[in-house]
């Protein structure tokens, strides 16, 4: 059975996909709290808008660069209020 291509201005699949990884980063603050961190870091790409968009929309601001960095990187982080 074939279906029909999506049209480029679907949100709905964008939408959900950003409801999941909403809810993944949820789990691993979650999980970082329960464990005593009190730091999330992360580094992405700038030719990745959507996700520094959803890092930001979920409380991560931009950070000083750690580890090996590459040209496109942008850095992340996260502080978790409550770790025990």
């Amino acid at each position: 059975m074939r279906t029909p291509p999506r049209s480029s201005g679907c949100t709905c699949h964008r939408r959900r996909d950003a409801e999941g990884w909403r809810a993944i980063l949820a789990a691993l603050e979650a999980e970082g709290r329960a464990i005593g961190v009190t730091r999330l870091l992360l580094e992405t790409g700038e030719l990745q808008p959507e996700a520094i968009a959803l890092y930001r929309s979920a409380g991560f601001s931009d950070t000083a660069p750690f580890g090996a960095s590459y040209p496109l990187s942008v850095f992340l982080e996260k502080r978790l209020q409550g770790a025990t």
